[in-house]
Parts: C-alpha cells; structure tokens; sequence
C-alpha cells in the first residue's frame, strides 16, 4: 500500500476550511507532526514492506511508477478541480484494466463547492470507466479491460 500526501500546510485563502490550511491545519510544524504520526500508525506495516509513506504530490509519486501497475487508488486530496481531474488522470494511468478508482467527497458542498463531483463526471464520460457505485459520498470506478 502507498500512502501519498505532501504534508504541506496551504496558506492560501481559499484553503482556509481545509484539514491542511487555516485554522485546522494551523501551520507546516502541525502539517509535519501529522506525517510523523502516520510514520508511527504504519511503523510495523512499513518495517516489515507492506506499507510504503511518500511524502509528495501525487503527481511526482505517480511519474515514479509504472502504467498500469496498481490494483486500486483511492483519490482524497485537494478538493479544487484542476487537482481532481489531475489525481483522476493520473490515476487512470496507474491503474491496470479492471482496476479500480475511488475517492471521497462526491457531493457538492464544502470549501470545493461541486468541483470534486464536476470532475470525476467529465472524468467518467471521457474514459471507458465502469460507474460501480457512489455512496456515501464516495465514488467507486472500475477501469475497463480493453
């Protein structure tokens, strides 16, 4: 399982209502504090290889590996669009046919209003993706074998 977050707190004011800027991410030293306690929350998993933390965009974790080479992505990252469809993209890459792709926060709503939801829909209707189930606010895809 690879576990990808840059850990970096978002000064910027339309992060303000997020877990990783304003008040609740509250600065980068709290930002850093949270990635040491994912370290210690996976220190067995990570010790013994099933578990490896990348601290870094998704986007430079996803060029370090191979089209086609994951079983399953679960998308929970910056919420504004261009960083979902981008996730989704890459994602759709990483993953091999039959595949899945999921992620949280398909609703409208929140700091991101409809952008999530906006595009994982344009996502859905550009590639051959099968739409499993949403629920929940979650959304579960699965690449099509071609």
């Amino acid at each position: 399982m690879f576990l990808v977050d840059p850990w970096a707190y978002e000064e910027d004011e339309k992060y303000k209502r997020t877990f990783y800027g304003g008040e609740k991410g509250q600065d980068q030293a709290h930002m850093d504090d949270r990635y040491r306690a994912v370290l210690s929350r996976f220190s067995k998993n990570i010790d013994a290889g099933q578990v490896c933390v990348i601290r870094e965009t998704a986007e430079r974790a996803f060029q370090e590996m191979d089209d086609n080479s994951l079983d399953w992505v679960y998308i929970d990252g910056n919420h504004a669009y261009d960083f979902v469809k981008k996730d989704l993209e890459l994602s759709f890459l990483a993953v091999r046919p039959s595949g899945i792709i999921s992620g949280d926060d398909y609703t409208s709503g929140g700091w991101w209003k409809d952008d999530v939801k906006q595009a994982v829909e344009e996502f859905v209707r550009d590639k051959k993706l099968q739409t499993v189930k949403i629920i929940d606010n979650q959304f579960l895809l699965i690449k099509a074998d071609i």
